[in-house]
């Protein structure tokens, strides 16, 4: 509870565009509350996959697009912008929200070291291989957003339950289409999208699941989703390969 309530003064009050504010908590016998700002209870999870026909078609390509951005900004500051280093630890679609205008807003940051040991399978698809057996890292972040521009871009569940009792695994998918060279198949179809900004994501997003070593920081996929910077740079493995 101290550990709660420490973590919570640490980050209650920062500020980002991309980031839900929380505002204070609240720890009493047996509950731990935390009180963000309101934003609304709509999720990316719920903008792509629930019932609300209206709101998904409102994810055209250059929204999408944009909330990759965004959530790559407000990553990029709880990794290097706040005076700590804060590792989010549970990225997935349903722990974004999006306001009245579809901007991707990051909550349940801070307290991963709290509930590290404590996710459930379905959160776990999401999470690099190599959080089970070690401290989080900030490359563990980079995973979850490469899974989760998979997910945007393509439309798709992380996995998908098929005939004969078999599932279907996006990231899975996503590697073995990269390396026959038909990655732009897993582009959502009903998108009318940019063909060199879905490519680069998706290479992008290659580069976020590989192993640790390869992945980019935050910073830079900002650089290179602002096209500031080549994602050819960022290609080439440390050994030179």
């Amino acid at each position: 509870m101290n550990e709660f309530v420490e973590k919570s003064r640490t980050i209650a009050g920062m500020k980002h565009p991309n980031l839900v504010t929380l505002m204070g908590c609240c720890a009493g016998k047996n509950q731990l509350l935390l009180v963000y700002e309101y934003i609304g209870t709509k999720s990316l999870e719920d903008a792509l996959f629930g019932s609300d026909e209206l709101i998904r078609a409102r994810l055209d390509w250059p929204t999408r697009y944009r909330i990759c951005l965004g959530l790559a900004e407000g990553l990029t500051f709880l990794h290097e912008g706040s005076k700590l280093e804060i590792i989010h630890g549970n990225i997935k679609p349903a722990n974004i929200l999006l306001d009245n205008d579809l901007n991707p807003k990051i909550y349940d940051f801070g307290f991963a070291k709290l509930y590290h040991k404590q996710k459930s399978e379905g959160t776990m698809s999401y999470s690099a291989p190599e959080v089970k057996d070690r401290a989080l890292e900030a490359s563990a972040d980079v995973y979850s957003f490469g899974v989760v521009m998979l997910i945007l871009v393509s439309g798709m569940k992380i996995k998908t339950p098929r005939a004969g009792g078999d599932t279907e695994y996006l990231v899975d998918e996503a590697q073995i289409k990269n390396r026959r060279g038909t990655l732009m198949d897993l582009v959502d179809q009903t998108l009318n999208y940019d063909w060199e900004e879905a490519e680069m994501i998706l290479r992008l997003a290659i580069q976020c699941i590989d192993s640790p070593p390869f992945r980019p920081t935050m910073s830079t996929i900002v650089k290179i989703l602002r096209k500031e910077r080549s994602i050819e740079t960022i290609l080439i493995k440390p050994n030179g390969d």
